[in-house]
């Protein structure tokens, strides 16, 4: 695997026009000194370069933004933690023992592992989707005005303590179609995975967050028990199914 040296060249207000400071991050520095002295955009490098790197061993790649940056230097720090002794590019690819860095919220390993609570024998699904209910805030920050409204109503009615919804018997199995709002909206070819009522309301929706859609199936098939619209919002994971249905 090539490994990149990212450099930027910015202009620094006190040296005057025409002078610029050059920031490298190398990936081949040692963990032990890779995090001594270094600045806030040296950081982003390192952060970005870690989903970068996530994405290329097979993690779905993420929408960057400064939080997910933040969470894959957390990843990287953690790796490097374990292996103080490794550079930065040895301790992303060394295995430890421990579950490959899938820790990156919002990813469409962490709906999976969250989704799998409901594979497990005797799980309470009434407990699990009840805990997937979204808030006002949770909606008004996915969907425009007048749709966030009129959503807040409908699932006011749908999540109600009891109610059950998770896989039927022999549906052992999940299956997952990872989006963002933003990429939906720009008519990303993942959308042909969601239910035809989106296309009425991408025009409400708000970029860019993390999105799912997903079955649950018995081996070998590919249809099952469908829910949409699992979305990571405010740091947690929400359902908003069928939101088309909201419209007036």
């Amino acid at each position: 695997m090539k490994q990149f040296i990212c450099t930027i060249s910015m202009v620094v207000g006190t040296m005057g026009a025409g002078h610029a400071q050059s920031i490298s991050f190398d990936p081949n520095t040692p963990c032990r000194s890779a995090f001594q002295n270094t600045g806030m955009i040296t950081q982003s490098y390192m952060g970005a370069w870690t989903l970068g790197f996530l994405a290329g061993s097979g993690e779905q790649p993420l929408a960057i933004n400064e939080d997910v940056i933040a969470k894959g230097l957390k990843v990287l720090q953690g790796r490097c933690s374990d292996n103080i002794d490794a550079t930065l590019v040895e301790a992303m690819a060394k295995t430890s023992g421990k579950p490959a860095p899938t820790e990156i919220a919002g990813s469409e390993q962490d709906a999976r592992r969250m989704l799998s609570e409901f594979l497990k024998p005797n799980a309470d699904t009434a407990k699990l989707i009840y805990a997937l209910k979204p808030s006002e805030d949770d909606v008004r920050a996915v969907y425009r005005e007048p749709l966030a409204t009129t959503m807040i109503e409908a699932y006011a009615g749908l999540f109600r303590p009891g109610i059950k919804i998770g896989p039927k018997a022999g549906q052992t199995e999940l299956l997952t179609y990872y989006s963002t709002t933003g990429a939906l909206r720009a008519q990303d070819q993942m959308l042909q995975y969601f239910p035809g009522g989106y296309g009425k309301v991408l025009e409400y929706m708000i970029p860019d967050f993390p999105i799912v859609r997903l079955k649950f199936v018995k081996p070998g098939e590919t249809s099952g028990l469908g829910l949409d619209g699992l979305i990571f919002v405010n740091n947690h994971w929400v359902l908003m199914p069928k939101p088309w249905r909201a419209l007036k």
